[in-house]
């Protein structure tokens, strides 16, 4: 025999076989039966096909047989049965191939040889209609072949084979479990290779096909958790996650997540793990923003499960990268649940790690949660949120640097970096927190990382001042000082920032600048190639200046003349380098600071006034004295002021009088209305007294009629109670009666149960015997057959001895199939008696289940019942407790309407009295504002008659200071001729004396040869000179006098000082609470504000604070200085002088201001997260419930202030005081600063105008714009002129518009641009002709009556007729055109 007589055929297939390959035309029948099985699978007849594959599909089921299949070389036909176009052949074909692949030997023989593609080929394509079983049998057989790893590897890399697996899925109308679950295993399993992974899944469709699986079988947990770590593994490729997301995956996931915890735990983490993966694209941020996810993860972190809160977070960190998803996370309200698991984690101890074990979460979830904090930081609404729990969440921050692992310390300096960034209270907060210290620490860590974090914070911590000493005091400078010489340059900024934010602070500046702060600013400085750097060396550098000392230091080291170097090398980079630019300003107020003078109040010294004047030769007293005339005409003159001044007192005086007269009228006035007051309220009360009388009348009737309720109420549950108690009986008997009639029945269902339980038994042991009798006699019938079929094998060995030794085996190999079928037939006998066994004893738990289901029944009835009877007690016994309740609920209605009608009344009777009262205590205020307003009016009276009496006694002393500057005069006189003269005698005064008068001569001299401006100005000259010209014993002003001015001046003085320090604290506040944190946010993810709107909004507030800090500090010293010693003058006026030329940057503010407050609406109105920074800025107590807008206006209005301010100082100063002269002059440059202000603002204001004219005009020859033109009216106009076509002035007689400038008229048609229904429309002006004005141009009267006149240029030859709509406008054109003409010709052109 061949070697194909290893396949082992079974004795009962061998049955079928040989008749079937016997009727089968077979042309070779020498080869083994599997052989001519196999020939016969090419048959055309599709019933032979059918039947050859059925053998052969049996055979293979036969364990043996796939090893001699493979070694024989039959595996490939009979898998090629798969390929069957006939569905009954083809599906046989499936178990064999489910069957062979069962093999590990068969696997790796199949891929050999190419034969994987009949499995998938089948699946792809399979017969219609399909047979029962094809598919699963099929998919059976991949799911096996799968389990060998080179298998997977060639399944995932093949589209085509990923294909026929997904179509399965796909197809599937409605789930199949033994096909699906198959296909799911089989992708699962193939989807770990690297180009399955890669390519193959996702262009086959199988991650489209495992996510429709998730969708059909959403309830399937089991299901889900083999898929979900597929999705995990294909989600690290960026196209699959493209895949899973275009599939519906994410809405697959987002269900999962939300399943109920703990006993999904596990889904849930699957679940995570992807969304981690997902998450890092674009698309999966917008959906979970849009479907508003983070609500479910918010959930995950409140429970225990650490794996779940490990993925939870990284899916979230992941999300975070996108501002949409950040903005959403916060809203959904993230802050506590992340605080709360810093705190508990943060308090778990980190177990050490074993060998082979996995970390402990534990750092990870920390790290991961306060990197959130930290991103959640960067909006204000979350600090905001964070600040406001209640579990003190910077301790429960703070707590998290107890972890000893480097992530979570520069973590958490990240998010006290960001919490710090936008407002100072928040930065106070930390700072008394204790958050400092271990910030500091992590200056000392090597990790680069964890370094720039911590300067980060501390850079934002020390723009509090508090929180700047902490840091000085901290003794880390020195740390900081070494930053700002390294090469990193990042950290060098930030180190160097945290320098210039520390001398901001007035306190820090001078023990900054002894630990070698200006050597550091001078380093800093020479940075060239480092615009940045030597940006904040600058500001170093300025702000050292702001001290005294540091200034006198800064500048015996030439720091001017180093800065003044830097400055020319950032002017050459400004035109290509915004930094250099920058640059470039603040080295100029660098400059500007180091300039202002250095006094000797800085060491303590009495600041000396002036030196005495030089004395005066012969020749000087002989000039004195010859421009004495010019002095007396000059006192002339001041006499005549004096006399107007006197004319308009007068004036004011009989102003005061008619002022006096109205108000007495006006406190008659006020008695009367009083007096009325008073007798309506007396009709008040009589009105409010028979309203009380009514209201008690009133509660009297409703008293006896709640009486009456009561009484019935009482009645009405006596008789309910007697009901109650009734039916309480008759139950009872009833139940009585139901307990007796239970007894007997159970009694009679126990002897029922023990009559069956004995009828069961007999019959039992009837049927035991009967079934013992067959099993004798069907062993006796085996037997038999048995010994019958043995003689026929006896038989058959005998005629088979001469065959060949292969027919002996096969002989053996029949004994065994008999010997099998032997023992299956007693397996079947002992299966029927077994089965009739099972049958009977079913019968009998039927009948057993039948009888106690009936009694279970009856018992269920009466229990029913039972309850029915119960429930009906209770409802009744419920009936009678509510209405119980009822009644209780109307007892304590009434008892609260009763309490509330007494505290009605009472707060009626309380408000009435209040209002008497207040009525009274206005009663009594008016008459005390009436008396007090009767005595302001002869306090004036009493002044007025007190000025009087003062002006006569000031002429009267003028008069004789006259007579005695004339004396002295004469004398002076005398002594000059005698001088000249040469003679000596007793009557010719002393040489220091004369020469002290003529000194006094000339210093009136000089001073009244400056140009006297107003009446006030030659009073106070004259008034000078006559104080210097008077002899002491007759002095000017009074001692009472002189000291009253002073002790106004010092007030006056008080309240400057009071007034630059609140004006310096509101700048301060605009820098500190606005500026900064606008500026610091600038550079972070998600700007406020862009930095171009930050710079036009504040403009150059900074450096208008730098210069009035050095103001403040020279008025601060000069008035402290003075009140120790008042017996020195107190002078200010040369420090206002000093600072007229620094205040002329406040033109440029002032010009800016109109632009920035419209600025700051507009992006308060269009970016909320602006808006929602201002609001919260503008809540900081500092700003005292003012706005922004308020702030900003203070620079604005300071200028005037300053001149009211030292107005006043200047009319309370003495005459002889040394201040009177620069305070004078002070006043004189303030206004003079003041009108310059004004005059740029009005020129900035013109040039925009220009700018805008010049916009709107169109067409040839458009250009406005020239030097020293300004604009002056425009409006419609109808015209004719001489070089108009005919043609045109039809066209624009209707049309016209025209621009008035101080130099020419321009013409211009009007039109209206944007036709668009709903777009906004605008009108621009088209050029046609302009006439030049000069003074060859003339206006004449027109024929146009009183709306026309004609413009004439001679010069030109030039003739317009004008036409207005009004005669208004054309008098105010015409008003307009001339006053232009007459300024032309005034300045000659």
């Amino acid at each position: 025999m061949s070697a194909a007589s290893k396949v082992v055929i079974p004795p009962n297939l061998e049955a079928q076989i040989d008749p079937f390959l016997k009727a089968m035309p077979i042309e070779n029948r020498n080869v083994p039966r599997i052989a001519q099985l196999v020939s016969l699978l090419n048959s055309g007849n599709s019933k032979i096909r059918e039947n050859a594959a059925t053998l052969l599909a049996a055979l293979c089921f036969e364990a043996p047989n796939r090893d001699h299949l493979r070694d024989e070389g039959y595996i490939g036909p009979i898998l090629s049965i798969l390929k069957d176009a006939d569905p009954a052949v083809s599906r046989h074909g499936t178990f064999a191939a489910m069957s062979l692949a069962n093999l590990d030997k068969n696997k790796d023989y199949i891929r050999d040889n190419n034969l994987l593609s009949l499995y998938f080929d089948a699946l792809g394509k399979p017969p219609s209609p399909a047979p029962p079983q094809f598919i699963q049998n099929l998919m059976h057989g991949v799911l096996l072949l799968a389990t060998n790893q080179q298998n997977r590897e060639i399944i995932g890399s093949n589209t085509a084979y990923i294909k026929s697996l997904s179509s399965v899925l796909l197809n599937m109308s409605e789930w199949d479990p033994a096909i699906g679950d198959k296909v799911v295993n089989t992708l699962v399993s193939v989807s770990v290779s690297k180009v399955g992974r890669e390519t193959a899944m996702r262009e086959g469709g199988a991650i489209a096909a495992l996510v429709a699986a998730l969708h059909k079988r959403q309830d399937d947990h089991d299901l889900a958790t083999k898929i979900l770590p597929a999705l995990f593994n294909l989600s690290i490729i960026e196209p699959n996650r493209e895949a899973i997301r275009a599939a519906g995956g994410l809405t697959e996931l987002s269900r999962r997540v939300s399943l109920p915890q703990p006993q999904h735990d596990n889904l849930i983490t699957l679940c995570l793990r992807t969304f981690t993966n997902l998450s890092v694209d674009k698309a999966t941020c917008a959906y979970v923003a849009t479907n508003n996810l983070f609500g479910e993860f918010i959930k995950i972190l409140w429970s225990k499960n650490d794996a779940m809160i490990n993925h939870a977070l990284s899916a979230i960190q992941n999300l975070l990268d996108d501002d949409e998803c950040l903005e959403s996370f916060n809203r959904s309200h993230a802050i506590p649940p992340l605080v709360r698991v810093v705190g508990v984690y943060s308090t778990m101890p980190i177990p050490q790690q074993q060998a082979g074990t996995p970390a402990s979460p534990i750092p990870a979830i920390l790290a991961k949660a306060v990197l959130l904090l930290s991103e959640l930081f960067g909006l204000q609404d979350a600090q905001h949120e964070f600040l406001e729990l209640d579990n003190n969440p910077i301790g429960v921050l703070l707590s998290a640097y107890s972890c000893p692992v480097l992530d979570v310390h520069k973590n958490c300096t990240r998010a006290l970096a960001n919490l710090s960034q936008f407002h100072d209270n928040i930065r106070g907060r930390l700072g008394v927190s204790g958050v400092i210290p271990p910030i500091i620490q992590q200056l000392q860590q090597k990790d680069r990382e964890a370094v720039r974090q911590a300067l980060r914070a501390l850079t934002n911590l020390s723009l509090n001042a508090n929180n700047a000493i902490i840091i000085y005091k901290a003794n880390i400078l020195d740390t900081i000082i070494a930053m700002c010489n390294i090469s990193d340059q990042e950290l060098r900024v930030l180190a160097t920032k945290i320098l210039v934010n520390m001398t901001m602070h007035e306190p820090l500046r001078a023990p900054l600048s002894d630990k070698g702060g200006m050597q550091i600013a001078l380093q800093l400085m020479a940075s060239a190639d480092d615009p940045e750097v030597q940006l904040q060396g600058a500001k170093l550098v300025t702000n050292f200046a702001l001290y005294g000392k540091n200034r006198k230091a800064m500048t015996e080291r030439g720091f001017g003349k180093v800065l003044q170097e830097y400055e020319q090398s950032a002017v050459k980079r400004a035109s290509s380098s915004p930094a250099a630019a920058l640059l470039q300003t603040q080295i100029e107020t660098a400059l500007g600071n180091l300039s202002f003078p250095y006094e000797e109040k800085y060491e303590d010294k009495p600041i000396e006034l002036a030196a005495a004047q030089p004395s005066l030769d012969q020749l000087e007293l002989e000039e004195a004295m010859q421009r004495e005339l010019d002095r007396r005409a000059e006192e002339e003159a001041a006499a005549e002021e004096e006399e107007r001044l006197r004319a308009l007192m007068e004036v004011e005086k009989e102003k005061e009088r008619r002022r006096v007269e109205e108000e007495k009228a006006q406190v008659e006035e006020a008695k009367r209305k009083l007096e009325e007051r008073r007798r309506d309220d007396e009709r008040r009360k009589q009105a409010e007294a028979a309203l009380r009388k009514k209201r008690e009348e009133e509660e009297a009737k409703r008293k006896a009629d709640e009486e009456a309720q009561r009484k019935a109420l009482e009645e009405r549950k006596k008789k309910e109670e007697a009901e109650a108690r009734r039916r309480v009986e008759l139950e009872r008997k009833r139940v009585e009666e139901e307990r007796k009639r239970k007894e007997e029945e159970a009694r009679k269902a126990r002897e029922e149960k023990e009559r069956r339980e004995r009828e069961e038994a007999a019959r039992r042991e009837a049927e035991r015997r009967e079934k013992e009798e067959r099993e004798r006699k069907a062993l006796e019938e085996r037997e038999r057959l048995q010994r019958e079929e043995e003689d026929r094998k006896m038989q058959e060995i005998k005629e088979e001895q001469k065959k060949r030794e292969q027919e002996e085996k096969l002989r053996k190999m029949r004994e065994d199939a008999a010997r099998r079928a032997r023992e299956a037939e007693a397996q079947r006998a002992k299966e029927e008696a077994d089965r009739k066994a099972r049958e009977e004893n079913e019968r009998r738990e039927r009948e057993r289940r039948e009888t106690e289901q009936r009694a279970k029944e009856e018992r269920d009835r009466r229990d029913r019942e039972e309850k029915e009877r119960e429930v009906q007690r209770a409802r009744e016994e419920a009936e009678r407790k509510a209405s119980e309740e009822r009644e209780r609920k109307e007892r304590e209605e009434a008892a609260r309407l009763e309490k509330e009608r007494l505290a009605r009344v009472a707060r009626e009777e309380r408000e009435r009295t209040d209002r008497e009262e207040a009525a009274r205590k206005a009663r009594e205020e008016e008459e005390v504002a009436l008396r007090r307003k009767e005595e302001e009016l002869a306090l004036r009276q009493q002044e007025i008659t007190r000025k009087e009496a003062m002006l006569k006694k000031m002429k009267e002393d003028e008069d004789a200071a006259r007579q005695a500057a004339a004396a002295e005069i004469a004398a002076a006189a005398a002594a000059i001729s005698a001088a000249a003269s040469g003679h000596s005698g007793s009557s010719v005064p002393s040489p220091g004396r004369a020469r002290a008068t003529a000194t006094s001569f000339v210093n009136t001299y000089q001073r009244d040869k400056e140009p006297i401006t107003t009446g006030a100005d030659v009073k106070a000259r004259s008034m000078t000179w006559k104080a210097a010209t008077s002899p002491a014993t007759s002095p000017r002003e009074t001692e009472q006098e002189k000291a009253a001015k002073l002790a106004k001046r010092a007030r006056i003085s008080q309240e400057l000082i009071s007034v630059e320090r609140g004006y310096v604290r509101n700048l301060s506040i605009i820098i500190k609470l606005f500026l900064n944190p606008l500026q610091s946010a600038v550079n972070s993810r998600k700007p406020i504000l862009p930095a171009d709107r930050i710079k036009k909004i504040f403009g150059i507030v900074e450096v208008i604070y730098n210069y009035n800090s050095l103001l403040l500090e020279g008025l601060d010293s000069r008035i402290r200085r003075w009140q120790e010693n008042q017996a020195a003058p107190l002078l200010v006026g040369d420090i206002f002088i000093k600072m007229c030329d620094y205040m002329q940057c406040y033109s440029t503010y002032i010009n800016n201001y109109d632009d920035a407050t419209n600025l700051l609406r507009e992006s308060k109105r269009s970016n909320e997260k602006f808006a929602q920074f201002i609001a919260k800025a503008e809540t900081d107590p500092e700003c005292r419930m003012q706005e922004l807008e308020s702030f900003l206006i203070h620079p604005v209005q300071q200028l005037p202030r300053y001149i009211l301010l030292l107005s006043d100082m200047l009319r309370s100063t003495p005459q002889d005081h040394p201040d009177l002269v620069p305070l004078t002059q002070a006043v004189e440059r303030m206004r003079k600063l003041t009108e310059f202000v004004n005059e740029q603002k009005r020129q900035a204001e013109d040039t925009a105008k220009m700018a805008a004219i010049q916009r709107r005009i169109v067409g040839k020859n458009n250009n406005v714009l020239a030097a020293g033109r300004k604009f002056i009216k425009e409006g419609p106009c109808q015209y004719n002129s001489t070089t108009m076509k005919e043609k045109d002035r039809e066209q624009f007689k209707d049309i016209m518009y025209v621009f008035l400038f101080n130099d020419m008229l321009v013409f211009t048609t009007s039109r209206t641009k944007g036709s668009v229904i709903g777009s906004k429309t605008s009108t621009e002006y088209k050029w046609r002709e302009h006439l030049p004005l000069s003074n060859k141009t003339f206006i004449n009267a027109a024929s146009g009556g009183d709306r026309a006149f004609m413009v004439q240029d001679t010069q030109l030859g030039k003739l317009y007729t004008l036409t207005f709509p009004s005669p208004a406008d054309r008098q105010q054109w015409l008003q307009k055109l001339t006053m232009a003409l007459a300024a032309l010709s005034a300045k000659g052109v």
